[in-house]
């Protein structure tokens, strides 16, 4: 494909841009896209810099496909041997905050856009239902507890890993915020439309038996209550999870965190990774 490259570039509404165009800033977003830059004709096109045959150089070009993540990206330049112009991403200074403090075992860093918060040393991470668990368990002496997680537990790295994205302009998390509105207002409305409230168990004690449908149109009504309930709340748009200066952080990954079912060994590690996760409350901003 002499002709490509896939390269990052600020994807927009129109060529009016996000300094005068409300569209573009809604839906402002920086993706790796395959460009074609060979392009006829002499109708108006956008134009980003290359390289080609070592010398830089502005060409128009037509985008033929979007890549939503950079991995999607890189696999399809090696497969398709396209050329591939990977981004520097700039400092951040919150980021940079972030690095210096946390603990003196624990390292981060950004591989392939996505931000690795990680614990140096190995853990072992054991499943055991801590709810119904004997006293004897949780109040084992340090050495039976590293025997046991050593024997039956597998070993693990804590960490947080963050899908980072080009931090969104106000007007994008505004139109987010309103589509996830008027999906929740939809949702809110289909027990009336399905004729469920009757069908409502009070008694039960779990998610899955609130509602229950005796006769066959009763569980008809229920399966399709259900049915475009899931199509709704997939509609939603996912909001970042944290936010600093210059990217979107969404969390792929969290793994070390000792809970009701897994048994963290030692458990510093995981008091580790709960004081982190409050420091990101902390240093990033958090949008509801």
């Amino acid at each position: 494909m002499k002709c490509a490259v896939i390269q990052k570039i600020t994807l927009a509404h129109c060529a009016r841009g996000i300094r005068t165009c409300p569209k573009c800033r809604e839906v402002y977003t920086r993706k790796y896209c395959l460009l074609d830059i060979c392009v006829d004709g002499n109708a108006a096109r956008p134009v980003i810099e290359v390289e080609i045959d070592g010398e830089k150089a502005w060409r128009a070009f037509d985008i033929i496909k979007i890549f939503e993540t950079y991995d999607e990206a890189f696999v399809y330049a090696q497969t398709h041997k396209v050329p591939f112009v990977k981004e520097n991403l700039e400092p951040d200074p919150v980021l940079e905050k972030l690095k210096k403090q946390l603990p003196d075992n624990w390292s981060m860093h950004i591989e392939n856009e996505r931000l690795i918060v990680k614990r140096n040393e190995p853990a072992y991470q054991q499943i055991a239902n801590l709810i119904n668990a004997p006293a004897a368990l949780i109040k084992k002496e340090q050495r039976e507890k590293q025997a046991s997680a050593e024997k039956e537990g597998v070993e693990v790295y804590c960490k947080f890993v963050f899908q980072l994205e080009t931090r969104w302009l106000p007007e994008r998390l505004e139109r987010a915020r309103n589509i996830n509105k008027s999906i929740d207002r939809e949702i809110s409305q289909l027990s009336e439309k399905y004729n469920i409230a009757t069908l409502y168990n009070r008694a039960s004690k779990t998610a899955a038996g609130l509602y229950r449908g005796k006769t066959a149109e009763e569980k008809r009504r229920m399966d399709a209550f259900e049915k475009e309930k899931k199509e709704l709340m997939m509609k939603r748009v996912r909001l970042p999870d944290y936010v600093s200066r210059d990217y979107c952080l969404f969390l792929l990954e969290k793994e070390g965190m000792q809970d009701e079912y897994t048994l963290i060994y030692p458990e510093a590690a995981s008091k580790e990774m709960y004081r982190i996760e409050n420091k990101f409350k902390e240093i990033f901003e958090v949008w509801q």
